[in-house]
């Protein structure tokens, strides 16, 4: 997810890469700022992307998104806040 705060405000069409593997996987935020990539097992690098933003992960997220390991049969959730270029 990624969101102007900790809970409410999500940033729609925030470009969502997961590079691992070798290959890049890539979604795009929904109107509540919420994504969804399937990935196979392996270890990843998220990142999010807007024009005039920046981003990074919250208390909430529960994995690093910099350094993201993936089990077979797994899943992960990652929580990034925006911040707006001014």
């Amino acid at each position: 997810m990624a969101s102007t705060d900790s809970w409410t405000t999500g940033v729609p069409d925030v470009a969502i890469t997961a590079i691992g593997n070798g290959v890049t996987f890539a979604a795009k935020t929904d109107s509540g700022g919420r994504f969804q990539i399937h990935l196979p097992a392996g270890r990843y690098q998220i990142a999010a992307a807007l024009p005039g933003w920046s981003f990074e992960a919250t208390p909430f997220s529960y994995e690093n998104p910099g350094n993201l390991m993936l089990a077979a049969g797994g899943c992960a959730q990652v929580h990034l806040r925006g911040v707006e270029s001014k």
